[in-house]
């Protein structure tokens, strides 16, 4: 018996020095200069706050703005093809080689050049792992290929930010425990060595903002919120005070200057899937009410794997691609795609690339799905949608007509979202003339219209925005009668004589 207890004593301790010696070492690995995830990496080699860009005639001179850069999202590493990311690497090594603006009708005959960086707009990963305690490393593959300051396959300065697939949400005791997240962490550990911040969020929000000319670039990772989701693991989907940044930082370099503003989110504005579940119309019009005051002339986001563009509140907005080729609902054409982008002092120029797997560095379809010409001297200059009735004198029930500025390719929208045909009562949300037959107390709101002015704009430039108010409609005959007989009975009440008592 004696020495069946003294086995079970020392196979005890042997246990339990293994889970403590276990637990000191992750402790150790946690206690890194925080960065357990990058520290013995060698993915900031040659990286400096004080880097040159890797071509040297970027500036177009004093007060010209001329800025070229490439963006994409959800590199989400350990996700879909493993070469994914390799191969969109190529492909844009190569967009400065093979890519003309000539093929966009723009009226620009030069070949896409300069590219200043390139922007990537959230889910560097697909886990959330950084390899600690034997587990996969979704960062490795992002920092092998994309590096930091052109010092990997990727020539160009990587501009990144993370998204939901970023944070650690899996059944993990050693993640658990430590609450780590560490690839969306990454972020702040690789700010220091990114050159030409202008400004940082502290800790590990990893919000920053750059400069290339006039334009002032903020890189807001998650989405453009406060808001705190309830998950089951503590910390994911936190936007870790995205919005507290952006307005102290657009009122620090912005304010008070004639500079123009790009925002990249992983977020962005659709209905059927940004809102659907993972932020809300509140935290958008939360964000709204920062930005409406600066010009925005484009907010980037990620998330969805395709690629397009479309206007929220008359912002344009760019859903920039990602490299899953394979991924048949959101790249039908077995493309990966990433956006370019050029801006000038007048005009943003945009198109989607799409790249061919089997030869990412050669075939290149530019532009593919959609390209946008958007002049900005003019941004400011809308005209106004006329109303009849007048938006004043609108009552339930009538016909309501809105007429858009004299153009053509019109669209329109109400508070920032487009509007439907809805049989017979709603019609014309792709014409001129918008007609509301009855229209009712339900309908009031901002309407704008999207159009093309002539201006050789393949985008449409917003209106002046209309605020109706619908007002409750003229009561029928029949409540009149009623309202006239009562009037009548007071007032014959009202003759009667009046009895005191003596």
């Amino acid at each position: 018996m004696k020495r069946i207890g003294i086995a079970f004593v020392v196979k005890i301790l042997g246990t339990t020095g293994f889970v403590f010696s276990f637990l000191l070492v992750a402790a150790a690995q946690e206690a890194k200069v925080g960065c357990p995830a990058l520290c013995d990496r060698d993915w900031a080699e040659g990286c400096t706050p004080n880097d040159t860009p890797p071509v040297s005639d970027f500036w177009a001179g004093p007060g010209v703005t001329d800025v070229t850069f490439l963006a994409f999202g959800d590199a989400q590493t350990s996700s879909g093809p493993a070469n994914k990311n390799m191969l969109n690497a190529r492909a844009l090594n190569a967009a400065d080689t093979v890519l003309s603006w000539t093929e966009t009708s723009f009226g620009v005959n030069a070949p896409v050049g300069r590219v200043r960086g390139v922007i990537m707009a959230g889910d560097i990963s697909n886990d959330g792992r950084d390899g600690r305690y034997m587990t996969e490393d979704n960062i490795a593959e992002f920092t092998d290929v994309y590096g930091l300051c052109g010092n990997a396959i990727l020539k160009y300065p990587i501009f990144e930010g993370y998204g939901n697939h970023d944070y650690f949400t899996y059944d993990h005791l050693m993640y658990r425990l430590f609450l780590a997240h560490p690839v969306a962490d990454s972020v702040s550990q690789r700010n220091p060595y990114r050159a030409g911040l202008v400004e940082t969020a502290p800790g590990a929000d990893g919000h920053y903002s750059w400069e290339w000319d006039n334009i002032h670039f903020v890189q807001l990772n998650l989405a453009p919120s406060d808001l705190v989701p309830a998950m089951n693991v503590a910390g994911a989907r936190n936007p870790r005070q995205a919005l507290r940044f952006l307005r102290q930082d657009l009122a620090k370099h912005v304010a008070g200057t004639n500079k123009r503003v790009v925002i990249v989110t992983h977020y962005g504005f659709y209905n059927s899937w940004d809102f659907d579940g993972w932020w809300t119309y509140s935290e958008a019009n939360a964000y709204h009410d920062v930005i409406k005051y600066y010009d925005v002339i484009a907010h980037l986001h990620g998330h969805a794997h395709s690629t397009g563009f479309y206007h929220w509140r008359g912002i344009p907005v760019f859903n920039l691609g990602s490299p899953f080729y394979n991924a048949a609902d959101s790249n039908p054409d077995g493309r990966g795609h990433f956006s370019v982008f050029r801006i000038t002092d007048d005009f943003l120029y945009a198109g989607d690339a799409g790249w061919n797997p089997a030869d990412p560095e050669n075939d290149i379809v530019f532009p593919g799905k959609w390209y946008a010409k958007i002049p900005l001297h003019d941004r400011g200059v809308s005209q106004a949608i006329v109303c009849n009735p007048p938006p004043d004198r609108v009552r339930a029930g009538d016909r309501l007509e809105l007429v858009a500025p004299e153009g053509s390719a019109f669209l329109w929208e109400r508070n920032g979202e487009p509007l439907f045909d809805i049989p017979p009562r709603i019609a014309g949300v792709e014409s001129r003339t918008l007609v509301i037959n009855p229209v009712r107390e339900s309908d009031s709101g901002l309407f704008t219209v999207g159009y093309d002015n002539g201006s050789g704009s393949k985008i449409l430039v917003k209106s002046e925005p209309l605020l109706l108010r619908v007002q409750p409609g003229a009561l029928p005959v029949s409540n009149l009668w009623t309202i006239a007989g009562l009037v009548l009975l007071l007032a014959v009440a009202g003759t009667c004589p009046r009895y005191t008592s003596h």
